[in-house]
């Protein structure tokens, strides 16, 4: 009877196969999409077998050891025992069938799982499986995707970038696959997206370091000529140029498990000019401070100690005896300024001097109007701002005379008298 079975079955299949190929001058729907031949594995007690076809009036049998299994007409069969299993599928016009080897399998036992490190960008990544069962069969995912060549119980990856970090695991296969467990892979790294510049200033300038940075930063250390910079606390540190701040600087950045990543600059202090003078001089009437004895580059002078370069005097200020300037130079390759010196300077009376007895004026302070009076002949009497510029200008022409100063801002001014003994200035304050 088993034979007659097994007779029945293969005639079946042979004569549905010559149906199909004596009907395939007619208009034939069956499509079959399972492919024809196929090996599938009992792991957990069973296994499920479908098949996919198109067609119109579909019908399925499904065959045991070519022999006819009852009840089983749908397209999915359980199948429990190892064997051959056959699927006859039939349209109006024709029929086509799909085979499956079924074999026994167990599934492979994982005995070492893969870790999660963190790497580093540039580094190695390198996970491991370790699994027992027959004829094992790896392949690697990331992120749930193959890993093309990824297929042995080792995945190395030489040169981690950002994109390698992710989910990992091993499907671990011997007819029965097993999935290892998951490693997630943290890529630290770091990139310089803003890096410090050289610097070149005076004594006393004040230069921002900053570095910018994406990535894993766990902090940032400054070094100068190799010495850790005290009170560094982030991205920036403020520096004033001394003898002891210029250098070479370094910006070390700090990664978790990885080498830091370290930039370099330059602090450079430009020399600053040279200026010397006479604490006291001498000078004749009508000189100016052009006039002073001063050794150094771009000599600038101020009336005042605290340097406003808004107000420099002019090289022409005339002098005005017992007045103290203040004198700085500037270097001609940095314009970085000396240290400020007063000088002082003092009316020597000759042959074009006046003696200062010898000219009343009051009062002074002046509010509105300035007297004056010589025992001299006066020629001419000019008053000056601060700033060197003639604020009146008159022909006098007699011993005495006055100025009316109402309209003139408050302020110190600069008086010359000129006789027919000489010159001398005179200081006046206009309140």
């Amino acid at each position: 009877m088993k034979q007659l079975y097994l007779f029945i079955a293969v005639l079946f299949i042979v004569s549905s196969s010559y149906c199909n190929t004596n009907l395939s001058e007619l208009d034939c729907d069956l499509v079959i999409n399972t492919p024809i031949s196929n090996t599938a594995y009992i792991c957990d007690e069973s296994v499920t077998l479908s098949v996919a076809a198109t067609g119109s009036m579909l019908t399925y049998q499904w065959f045991f050891n070519f022999l006819p299994i009852s009840n089983e007409t749908a397209n999915t069969i359980v199948a429990t025992v190892p064997g051959l299993y056959d699927c006859v599928i039939t349209s109006e016009l024709c029929s086509e069938y799909v085979n499956f080897t079924v074999l026994a399998a167990t599934i492979p036992i994982i005995t070492s799982q893969p870790t999660s490190p963190t790497v580093c960008q540039g580094g190695p990544l390198f996970l491991s499986v370790s699994a027992i069962g027959e004829n094992l069969t790896y392949q690697w995912f990331h992120d749930d995707l193959p890993i093309i060549g990824a297929d042995s119980m080792y995945l190395t990856i030489n040169t981690v970038t950002q994109a390698d970090a992710g989910d990992y695991y091993c499907k671990v296969s011997s007819g029965c696959s097993v999935n290892s467990a998951v490693a997630h892979i943290s890529v630290n790294y770091v990139t310089i997206t803003s890096f410090p510049i050289d610097f070149v200033g005076c004594e006393g300038a004040t230069f921002i370091a900053y570095i910018e940075t994406v990535g894993t930063v766990a902090s940032y250390e400054l070094y100068r000529n190799n010495q850790l910079v005290e009170g560094v606390t982030g991205n920036m540190h403020s520096i004033t140029l001394a003898e002891d701040t210029a250098g070479q600087y370094s910006w070390t950045v700090i990664t978790p498990s990885c080498p830091p990543t370290v930039t370099s600059f330059n602090v450079f202090m430009a020399p600053s000019a040279t200026i010397d003078a006479e604490a006291n001089q001498s000078f004749i009437a009508g000189q100016t401070l052009a006039d002073l004895e001063v050794a150094g580059d771009l000599i600038k002078w101020s009336a005042t100690e605290q340097i406003n370069f808004e107000d420099l005097l002019p090289s022409t200020t005339p002098l005005v005896d017992g007045t103290t300037y203040y004198a700085f130079a500037e270097s001609l390759q940095s314009l970085c300024m000396s240290d400020v010196l007063a000088v002082t300077v003092h009316l020597e009376l000759g042959i074009n001097g006046l003696n200062k007895s010898a000219l009343q004026y009051y009062p002074n302070p002046v509010k509105n109007t300035l007297n004056f009076k010589t025992e001299s002949f006066i020629n001419t009497i000019a008053l000056y701002n601060m700033v060197g510029q003639v604020m009146m200008y008159k022909n006098i022409h007699n011993q005495s005379g006055i100025l009316d100063m109402d309209a003139l801002p408050q302020g110190h001014y600069i008086l010359k008298v000129n006789t027919m003994e000489g010159e001398q200035n005179f200081k006046i304050l206009k309140e």
